[in-house]
């Protein structure tokens, strides 16, 4: 059995920084290229892979000589790494859930705005975590939507809260409470003795591993 590969794996880290690096570097300018004729997972999809062929060609050279021996050593380590790193990310997101579950009745309320702030999916089911209600107040028209900014998000949360718990909730104090909430979190992932460098960035990483469907 053969091992080879379009890319070596020892030159796996160096060519994902290559590619984050050329991103980075052309990041306004793709922003601006996009013209809305496919959604933007297919559109970003589609300008990495562009990436990641011209660093293909730019190294196919240098990469040839690789023998099959080193690429097998190779092959072996990543896996243990890879290994060794999905238990690490699993306990991590098995302790966000258990952390999501002190805040008792706010826990589904809580997962489904971080889910509303972070741009991720919503589901039906989110929804119906919240209130049985979902339906009759209007709640897939409010947040089972893209939102162009912030402040946007924040007045759709705004008014969500106003409906189901009937209270005249304003922007910035739904704004305030939630960050509150991401502080509390980073607080238990952290631990007592910051035995973890959580911050709001890193736990909205955290999150989306944890609930996302892909």
């Amino acid at each position: 059995m053969s091992y080879r590969r379009a890319i070596p794996y020892r030159e796996k880290d160096d060519v994902k920084q290559e590619i984050i690096r050329k991103y980075l570097d052309k990041k306004e300018q793709i922003a601006n290229s996009f013209k809305g004729d496919a959604n933007y997972e297919t559109y970003y999809t589609a300008v990495l892979y562009r990436m990641c062929c011209e660093i293909i060609r730019s190294g196919q050279r240098s990469w040839d000589h690789v023998s099959n021996r080193e690429e097998v050593s190779y092959y072996l380590k990543d896996s243990l790494r890879n290994t060794e790193t999905d238990i690490i990310i699993k306990n991590e997101k098995d302790f966000l859930l258990r952390i999501l579950e002190m805040f008792d009745d706010e826990t589904a309320k809580l997962i489904l705005f971080l889910k509303c702030l972070f741009g991720m999916h919503i589901g039906q089911s989110d929804l119906e975590e919240y209130t049985d209600e979902y339906q009759e107040l209007g709640l897939q028209d409010l947040l089972m939507k893209n939102f162009t900014s912030k402040q946007e998000v924040f007045s759709a949360l705004a008014m969500t809260q106003k409906r189901v718990e009937n209270n005249n909730a304003k922007p910035d104090a739904v704004r305030m409470w939630l960050h509150k909430r991401m502080d509390q979190i980073i607080v238990r992932l952290n631990g007592t003795h910051q035995q973890s460098f959580y911050d709001r960035q890193s736990l909205q990483v955290l999150f989306e591993y944890t609930f996302s469907k892909v």
